[in-house]
Parts: structure tokens; C-alpha cells; sequence
């Protein structure tokens, strides 16, 4: 198992750099990003056994937290919508 990790880093690691070689850094780094997160997430769930919601109110209230992250992180504004938003200092 410790070996499948290794190889997946090693490959997930090489995978982000040419990406950011060939593309903009910007969606990379987000994707990375997030890649992160959900390995962070499943790895407390699957190795130190994070409990999950054992009730039908646990996983609704879970649920509708994850809905509300997702919703939050869609209306926040891209830097470029931001800077045409923001007002002119010159």
C-alpha cells in the first residue's frame, strides 16, 4: 500500500508539473488544489477512520454543508471579473 502511494505521488507530482509547463498556472493550481483536499479527505475517512454521519439528519446536515460550499466557491468572483468590478485608483 505504502508503495502505491509513493508511485501515485510521484506520478501526480510529474502530472502538476508538466501542466504547469504547458498551460495557465492558474487552473492547474486549482485542480491540484483540490486534488489535495479530496485525498486529505478521503485519507482521514479510510486510514484513521473518521466516522461518518450514522443518521438520516447527520448525512442530510452534511450534505447541505458540502451544497453550500460548492455554492459559496461558485459565486465567488474570478480575479478577472473582480478587477473589472473594482474601481479605478489611477
Amino acid at each position: 500500500m505504502a508503495a502505491l502511494a509513493l508511485c501515485a505521488s510521484i506520478v501526480a507530482f510529474y502530472a502538476s508539473a508538466r501542466g504547469l509547463q504547458d498551460s495557465e498556472a492558474v487552473p492547474v493550481i486549482a485542480v491540484t488544489g483540490t486534488a489535495a483536499n479530496i485525498a486529505g479527505i478521503a485519507g482521514g475517512i479510510l486510514v484513521f477512520g473518521d466516522p461518518m454521519a450514522g443518521g438520516a439528519l447527520g448525512v442530510t446536515l452534511q450534505a447541505l454543508a458540502f451544497v453550500l460550499v460548492v455554492v459559496a466557491s461558485a459565486l465567488m468572483p474570478a480575479p478577472l471579473r473582480a478587477s473589472r468590478l473594482a474601481p479605478a485608483t489611477a
